[in-house]
């Protein structure tokens, strides 16, 4: 992993010799910096202003490709939004291609400054979890025009069967072909029992020598986190304390900033208000110099803040 960075950071070395501001779109169109201290309270699309909602709390969510978190790449990112003013609660679901502004370093780790690259490896360049979480917090919270992120939670892989556990077994059906690679019976189609032994090769496996699988892992991990949602909302209604042990069991043993005394408040929250919906950035996966990459797109990704950030 330590050669991984390395090599990260000399390639950027060689792009990066004098770090200048990126450059992207604003709603009128212009071009102009985004700056890290952009104050996020209004935004303005088509000449219209919108105020923030203050009474979201915003949660990342990351899941890395390695067993204990400490380096790797991020394989899945989510910013999921409790709305306690109307009582609903959402997810976005995050592309780890996106090719987004994220926080570069040298082999010192010297900040270089912004440029753009693929979302999963804003984790990469983390020294610990610690940094590695808060770097792809930055990256996230930047590519949505610098709303706040308060709590985050880094999953390794070897979290994934405690977060497996909390609910036991479920149904879930396959949204792709993709599955039968590594096991026969998860046909398309087909529903499956989803458990602690194989919930990593359910939610991770993609074949990369397909364009785009990335994209199709992401429709079987949505479909796997509607499932999820339903069988903990089950639980917490049957039986409150033991989904209160179960979860925070869990919060004790992966990276969090969640304070055990703040489980019950978000179980409660769980349960009590409506789920929206999951979302996606709008844009196209393209091939990019080295593979595919997910390009934002800048003019649609305004009104998409606004929907789900402002009122």
């Amino acid at each position: 992993m330590k050669l991984l960075k390395m090599l990260l950071s000399a390639a950027t070395c060689l792009t990066l010799c004098a770090c200048t501001p990126n450059r992207i779109k604003t709603n009128d169109g212009q071009t102009s910096s985004l700056r890290e201290d952009e104050d996020y309270h209004t935004y303005t699309v088509d000449g219209k202003e919108y105020s923030y909602n203050s009474h979201l709390m915003n949660f990342l969510i990351t899941g890395v490709d390695t067993r204990d978190g400490e380096g790797g790449q991020s394989d899945f990112v989510l910013l999921l939004s409790f709305d306690r003013e109307n009582s609903q609660y959402r997810i976005l679901q995050l592309d780890r291609s996106a090719y987004v502004d994220i926080k570069i370093y040298d082999l010192e780790h010297n900040f270089l400054g912004w440029d753009k690259s693929y979302l999963a490896l804003s984790y990469a360049y983390g020294t610990s979890t610690k940094q590695s979480t808060l770097y792809t917090k930055d990256a996230v919270s930047r590519l949505l025009h610098n709303i706040p992120i308060t709590y985050y939670m880094t999953i390794a892989l070897d979290d994934l069967s405690l977060i497996q556990d909390v609910v036991g077994p479920m149904q879930v059906e396959v949204k792709d072909d993709l599955l039968a690679e590594v096991n026969p019976e998860w046909t398309k189609g087909s529903i499956v029992t989803v458990d602690a032994s194989n919930v990593e090769e359910f939610i991770r496996h993609r074949n990369t020598d397909i364009s785009g699988s990335n994209e199709i892992r992401m429709e079987r991990q949505k479909e796997y986190l509607n499932t999820y949602l339903d069988a903990l909302k089950t639980l917490i209604t049957s039986d409150f304390d033991k989904a209160l042990d179960r979860v925070s069991d869990v919060a004790d043993r992966v990276y969090t900033n969640v304070e055990l005394t703040e489980i019950s408040d978000i179980l409660d929250m769980v349960i009590d208000y409506t789920f929206d919906d999951i979302y996606q950035l709008p844009g196209e996966v393209v091939q990019g110099s080295f593979r595919t990459q997910f390009n934002v797109d800048e003019e649609k990704l305004p009104q998409l803040i606004v929907d789900l950030y402002y009122d």
